[in-house]
């Protein structure tokens, strides 16, 4: 019989770090002041930025434009980055004081970015 130490969960690869507090959803179409969203959150976002992030005052006020045009401006702070390359940043931001309304202006923008990239009818979300 095969014997299995007592405390087995040693023996599994440690989980990757996760640094979001909420789902995520990969985006398509989705801009904002900043450059293109690649994902975003209830509590975030991540960018892909030209210009190095840490060279920008935080916390910022940035704009999210959904693809059918609706855009809502929010409060962001840089929380870690990734150079890519040349010219080339993962930036992730969190969004700081977000008020019932702005929730639901940045719902409003992701359910209009699903309907976008899955070609749902019009581009307007309702």
């Amino acid at each position: 019989m095969l014997k299995l130490p007592k405390n087995i969960a040693s023996l599994m690869p440690a989980e990757q770090e996760n640094h979001r507090g909420a789902g995520r959803l990969h985006c398509q179409g989705l801009r904002s002041s900043l450059g293109p969203v690649l994902d975003l959150s209830a509590t975030g976002m991540m960018v892909l930025r030209k210009k190095d992030p840490t060279t920008g005052n935080t916390p910022l006020v940035v704009w999210l434009e959904s693809p059918s045009g609706d855009r809502v401006f929010l409060r962001a702070e840089l929380k870690r980055h990734e150079r890519l390359g040349w010219r080339r940043h993962h930036a992730a931001y969190e969004f700081i004081d977000l008020s019932e309304e702005k929730k639901l202006a940045l719902m409003e923008i992701a359910r209009c970015s699903i309907r976008y990239e899955y070609g749902l009818g019009d581009r307007k979300a309702g």
